[in-house]
């Protein structure tokens, strides 16, 4: 399910969620899969929202701010015929601000505010059964300035 609106003219909302139960439901029996286990990579709940707020300050001059929020549930992320491997649970915040005029943008932001560090999808080969000390995090909080044209 996913919804948009203006909540005013400055003002845009956006959220999305979804549910999904991937399993397999068959499998080969030369491939290392587990039967009813969930399909590697695809968690059963994900849920996010955004605010866009654009609001002009004078002449071809805008002012823009935008938040994106994302929670990504656990999922299994290999194939193995013993157990699943587990990752997920995890949030991430974006926060962005800057100026506008005609094709010129300049902004500053910053991601993954929360320095969040559960791992991700990968734990590099998802034919190792273990996975040890191969975890992929999620990128560490990040501060960028952003000078940008568009032509």
């Amino acid at each position: 399910i996913e919804g948009a609106g203006h909540i005013s003219s400055a003002l845009e909302l956006r959220a999305h969620a979804s549910f999904a139960v991937a399993d397999l439901t068959r499998t080969d029996p030369s491939f290392p899969a587990r039967l009813h286990a969930d399909l590697p990579g695809a968690p059963r709940f994900l849920a996010g929202g955004s605010a866009l707020y654009e609001k002009p300050i004078g002449g071809d001059w805008r002012l823009t701010a935008s938040a994106k929020a994302v929670y990504v549930g656990h999922s299994n992320i290999a194939f193995t015929a013993q157990r699943e491997l587990r990752v997920g649970g995890y949030a991430k915040v974006d926060l962005r601000t800057g100026l506008a005029a005609n094709a010129w943008r300049s902004s500053i932001y910053v991601e993954n505010v929360f320095d969040a560090q559960e791992p991700t999808f990968s734990y590099a080969n998802t034919q190792r059964y273990g996975g040890a000390g191969l975890v992929t995090p999620q990128r560490p909080r990040a501060f960028g300035v952003e000078l940008a044209y568009d032509f």
